[in-house]
């Protein structure tokens, strides 16, 4: 969370400095390795960013958790990638993703709140417009 105001702040180096520590402490290792890599696109270290998301995504297929599709879709929101942001969260919506109830929160999904599917995803979610 912490992590998440630093990056509302747009202050790339201290949110990636507090995502690191996360990844060592935190059981939720692959969700955090998203913010990495969507850190490192909003940072302009886009190659670097694609290579850890080919890495999540095939993470994905074997661990099918909907918390790593809702952070692949911000690594996709990073990369200014919004048709696959919303094809990630559409795979989390229809996993129940309980994660879901923040997305109006998640501060790497902020390019995607002008964007019609995304009121229609709230609206789905059931969370007020």
């Amino acid at each position: 969370m912490l992590a998440w105001s630093y990056l509302a702040k747009q202050q790339y180096g201290t949110a990636l400095e507090e995502t690191e520590k996360g990844i060592h402490v935190s059981g939720a290792k692959f969700y955090l390795e998203t913010h990495l890599a969507a850190i490192y696109a909003l940072m302009g270290q886009k190659a670097k960013a694609r290579d850890m998301l080919l890495q999540l995504e095939s993470e994905s297929e074997r661990q099918h958790e909907g918390q790593l599709f809702i952070g692949i879709a911000q690594v996709h929101a990073a990369l200014g990638e919004m048709d696959q942001a919303f094809a990630w969260l559409e795979k989390a919506f229809q996993n129940r993703d309980g994660g879901l109830t923040l997305i109006k929160e998640i501060p790497n999904l902020d390019s995607l709140h002008g964007d019609p599917r995304f009121a229609d995803l709230v609206r789905r979610i059931g969370l007020p417009p």
